[in-house]
């Protein structure tokens, strides 16, 4: 059995439309409700879904992972556990795409490239072979992470910004080539590279 989670009730309608049925919602997840069940994390703020991972992994929960039909996998790429990849997606040779990421439509990951655990890249966002996009990362709309550059933990590149350098951890980047300063908090237990 599904059910959404969500003390406000969500868009429990929203996603009967799209099922056929109904789906229960529940105020609160309990260590009893997730056993057997596999957990799929559905916040696109990356900062949300790294802090409710951290709060149900702990539970001995099982994440499940999510690909579109529609999206290509190159069979040397390496996907996590309760990573969504949406339509038309595209991860390619030896690339690496963490546990609980988000690759939102048309977004690419180029050849042995690596995005965080609980990144979360939106619709067209590309990055390119060996670029990085670190935990709890973000890419706006048709951001672009150049070749070799790197966008640091809980950092974001602004929709429509090319980051060609190193951004560090928590900086905000806008602008093409990108930009930006350290605007945001990183968890101390975050590992710095």
């Amino acid at each position: 059995m599904a059910y959404i989670a969500d003390p406000s009730g969500g868009r429990a309608g929203d996603f009967a439309s799209l099922l056929g049925r109904p789906i229960p919602v529940v105020a609160k997840i309990g260590q009893s409700d997730i056993v057997g069940h596999d957990l799929l994390i559905c916040f696109g703020d990356p900062q949300l879904r790294w802090h409710k991972w951290r709060e149900l992994r702990p539970l001995g929960t099982e994440f499940a992972t999510i690909v579109h039909p529609s999206a290509q996998i190159c069979e040397t790429a390496r996907i996590g556990a309760g990573a969504i990849i949406g339509p038309l997606a595209f991860v390619a040779p030896f690339s690496f795409v963490g546990d609980n990421a988000v690759l939102n439509v048309r977004a690419t990951v180029g050849h042995d490239a690596t995005i965080g655990h609980s990144a979360v890249l939106s619709p067209h966002a590309d990055i390119n072979g060996y670029g990085v996009a670190g935990e709890g990362a973000f890419l706006g709309a048709a951001a672009v992470i150049s070749p070799s550059a790197k966008l640091g933990h809980f950092a974001k590149l602004s929709a429509g910004s090319v980051l060609n350098k190193v951004a560090g951890d928590g900086y905000l980047m806008h602008g093409n080539p990108a930009d930006g300063r350290k605007m945001f908090r990183v968890p101390a237990d975050i590992q710095a590279d």
